[in-house]
Parts: C-alpha cells; sequence; structure tokens
C-alpha cells in the first residue's frame, strides 16, 4: 500500500474503518481480492511476482497491510519481500504483542517499511526505519510512505474529506463514498511537496490520493468496515492504467468469538 486511513473505534458505527491505495508497477503480476487455499483462510489479493499481499484480513479476524518508506538514498537490497510481513501476521498462531517484538529482530531483513496491525482488540504499528513500535489510541490514523506521524498534502486532504463525510449523518452509501474520497487525483502543489529523495516531477506524481501514469499508478482501492456487531465487510476495486475501474470485489465476514464467518 501506499496510502492509509484508519479510523480505529472514532466512527459512530464502526470498530474499525481501513481504507487504502495500493500503488504500483502496472506491468507487476498479481491476483485480485479473494480466498487463499490456506489453513488460516486468508483473504486478500496477491502479488505474483513475491509471493505476498499488501492487505488482508484472516479467519481469526485479523487485518494488516504495509506501506513501504520512501528513502532512495538509504536503499539497501532487502533480503525478503515486505509483502510476506503482512501474511506472516495473518498466519501466525502468537499474540500481537509477540509477534510485534520480532518485527524488532527482524527488521534489518527488510526495505523500509510500515507495518499496521490489528487483532480486534488493538491496533498496532510498527516502523523498521526508525524501530518505532506503537500502540495506536483510538482515533484518526494516516499513513503514507513516511512515519505515521509525518503529514504530507494527501494524507491531511485524505483525513479532511474522511472527516467530512463521518460527520455527515444522513450519508446513505459509506463504502461508496469512501471509494470517492480515494479516486481524488489532485496533486499537491509545488511549495508543499515532500522532499524523499526522487525528483520533484515524481514527487509531484506522486503527490495526490489517486494517481494516474503509464507505467505506474494506483491499481486498487480497498476498504475494510468492521462494525460495532461484528461485521466485517471487505471491498476492492481494481483500475487499469487509465484510472478505469477493471473489477469489483467484495466479501463479507462475521466475526464472532474472534472467528470469521465467510458468506
Amino acid at each position: 500500500m501506499c496510502l492509509v486511513l484508519a479510523a480505529y473505534d472514532n466512527h459512530p458505527d464502526y470498530k474499525l474503518v481501513l481504507i487504502a491505495n495500493r500503488d504500483e508497477f502496472h506491468d507487476r503480476p498479481c491476483k485480485k481480492l479473494h480466498n487463499w487455499d490456506t489453513d488460516t483462510s486468508i483473504q486478500a489479493g496477491k502479488d505474483l511476482e513475491a509471493g505476498g499481499t499488501w492487505l488482508g484480513v484472516s479467519i481469526a479476524g485479523k487485518v494488516a497491510t504495509v506501506t513501504n518508506v520512501r528513502k532512495p538514498s538509504s536503499y539497501a537490497p532487502a533480503l525478503r519481500s515486505r509483502g510476506l510481513l503482512v501474511t506472516d501476521f495473518l498466519e501466525s498462531s502468537i499474540n500481537i504483542d509477540q509477534f510485534n517484538q520480532e518485527l524488532i529482530h527482524s527488521a534489518h531483513n527488510y526495505a523500509g517499511y510500515n507495518l499496521l496491525t490489528f487483532d480486534q482488540s488493538q491496533l498496532c504499528c510498527f516502523n523498521n526505519v526508525t524501530g518505532s513500535l506503537e500502540k495506536l489510541d483510538p482515533g484518526i490514523y494516516t499513513l503514507s510512505n513516511a512515519d505515521i506521524h509525518t503529514s504530507w498534502p494527501k494524507t491531511s486532504r485524505i483525513r479532511s474529506n474522511f472527516e467530512s463525510l463521518s460527520s455527515n449523518n444522513e450519508n446513505k452509501d459509506f463504502s461508496e463514498n469512501l471509494f470517492r474520497i480515494m479516486r481524488d487525483d489532485q496533486k499537491a502543489s509545488d511549495e508543499m511537496l515532500p522532499v524523499t529523495g526522487v525528483s520533484k516531477q515524481v514527487e509531484k506524481q506522486l503527490s495526490s490520493i489517486f494517481i494516474k501514469g503509464e507505467h505506474y499508478g494506483t491499481r486498487c482501492t480497498s476498504i475494510i468496515t468492521i462494525d460495532k456487531k461484528g461485521l466485517m465487510n471487505f471491498y476492492e476495486r481494481s483500475y487499469n492504467r487509465l484510472g478505469n475501474i477493471s473489477g469489483n470485489q467484495k466479501l463479507t465476514m462475521k466475526l464472532t468469538n474472534q472467528t470469521i464467518q465467510t458468506k
């Protein structure tokens, strides 16, 4: 993922709302959201190049997503794909605290990343560049290609738009309005661009919530909502290189005693 908003125990109707855009090279092969053939019944898209995923849930009701940290000057060859961190968490039988401690010990095995993990009881974020592990309080969090406390124009914009949407009590189609927020392709002004080690032209291209490009762009938008009664909806909308919708997926799951019943 390259842009994530997580509202944790902050919305009147939902325990968790997570919305995210995956920005990637259009030629990188992947499989859309589906039920993996594993003992843990992972529900996720799949990166067919490295075998991991950018965002997923498990039959145990766990949720995880990963973003890369954009810092080309400190790039070093990675021993392992960051997408495998998501599947590691979803497949793990150890508790979230033990898992996050293991992240600290294995941090050097990966290029820069943020990993958000959720186990129905807490939301955590680990950044392997800073070594920061945080248990997040209820609230709204935005995350792109820096640490979770770094505000970029598009993270500020997505937060503002989400807060406006959440305050509208007459909103009748929450998921479609979330998709609309994630289609925002307005670029930041030059003076507001972050400095991450890439050219100003590239910074400009990457500064919008939704990215269009011939070779690189937003490949899909994912939405996960878990309401106060334990109903989880997982939506995924895919896009082609022109930014047009190329597919829609939806999974509905009922959380019962930390398990998921798939419909």
